[in-house]
């Protein structure tokens, strides 16, 4: 019975400790805090304040942009990483599936594609003397 009850201090002891090292390794540091906005009392504190904040626009936007650019070259190396080992190997092994079959497939297209030229050439030959008639004329055939 003592041997369990000292396994149980043990084993809370041991909780509680890594749960103090790990609390205090996953806050986060806060940020301090920017010092408060003043209003200005007069026009020369107005103009300092304005340039102030003139200058804290591009340095904000410079670290938005720059921000943004990390999030879209990770997105990018996300993208391009699933489609290496995702999508292309799919896209390839279904292209070769297709070039196996319009290998085995060419030499019957290509006999197929003499045949309608012949028979077209046939046609065209065989049409040549409706050719000399004129829409009135094949217009009037068909109702008669």
């Amino acid at each position: 019975m003592k041997k369990n009850i000292i396994k149980i201090f043990l084993f809370f002891l041991f909780l509680s400790q890594f749960s103090t090292v790990l609390s205090a390794t996953s806050t986060p540091t806060p940020k301090p805090t920017p010092d408060p906005i003043i209003l200005p009392e007069d026009i020369e504190g107005a103009k300092k304040m304005g340039e102030k904040a003139w200058k804290a626009i591009p340095e904000s936007l410079e670290e938005a942009w720059n921000d943004a650019v990390i999030i879209w070259q990770k997105m990018a190396e996300h993208i391009k990483n699933f489609w290496d080992l995702k999508i292309k190997p799919i896209l390839e092994s279904f292209w070769k599936k297709i070039e196996k079959e319009i290998l085995i497939r060419k030499p019957i297209i290509e006999e197929e594609f003499e045949k309608e030229k012949k028979e077209m050439k046939e046609d065209i030959e065989s049409g040549a003397p409706k050719a000399g008639k004129n829409l009135w004329e094949r217009f009037r055939e068909l109702i008669k």
